[in-house]
């Protein structure tokens, strides 16, 4: 008699198992006996640490498939918002990139996306004598400047200025020069 009540119980436990098996809302698990399976289900990209979703997945991006989220880029295996940098020459002039954000630097930085001029505390950059600022990096006068023909560009007193080439090998100052071609 004994023999017959083991031999039914093992013979029903499978089935036991399957009445106990339990379905969560994001979470599917599947519990049988003691051991448990659980497998995350995403429906949207913000359920994912990576941030994207993919068939109920959470997967890592990859920069060549464009996967992400629009307003997102994929920056080492996770989506990111776009305003996320990877290094500093992603940031604008005065910035720099720290832990994968843009922070403006403070007055007197150096390595704020400036070149070789300092950081001005307020998302710009300290110009040198001879340059100015444009759309926050500093450029060379003198990389501007254009001379008419029979003159050539010199810097002098940090500033840029055009000077004549004389027929005998001496210069001229000027200013300006006649192009008479």
């Amino acid at each position: 008699m004994k023999k017959k009540v083991l031999i039914l119980i093992l013979a029903l436990l499978p089935l036991t198992a399957q009445a106990r098996s339990v379905k969560l809302s994001d979470d599917s698990a599947v519990v049988t006996g003691k051991k448990s399976i659980n497998k995350k289900v995403c429906t949207a990209h913000k359920q994912c640490i990576t941030g994207l979703c993919l068939n109920g997945d959470c997967v890592r991006c990859d920069n060549t498939s464009k996967l992400c989220p629009e307003g997102k880029t994929c920056v080492a295996g996770v989506c990111k918002k776009q305003a996320d940098c990877a290094q500093t020459s992603d940031c604008k002039a005065g910035y720099d990139c720290v832990g994968g954000a843009c922070v403006m630097c403070a007055s007197g930085d150096k390595g704020c996306n400036c070149g070789d001029a300092e950081a001005d505390g307020h998302g710009g950059c300290l110009c040198a004598a001879g340059s100015f600022q444009y759309g926050g990096k500093c450029l060379k006068y003198c990389d501007y400047t254009t001379c008419l023909r029979g003159y050539e560009k010199v810097e002098r007193d940090g500033s840029c200025c055009c000077k004549q080439i004389l027929g005998g090998g001496g210069m001229e100052w000027g200013g300006e020069g006649r192009d008479e071609s």
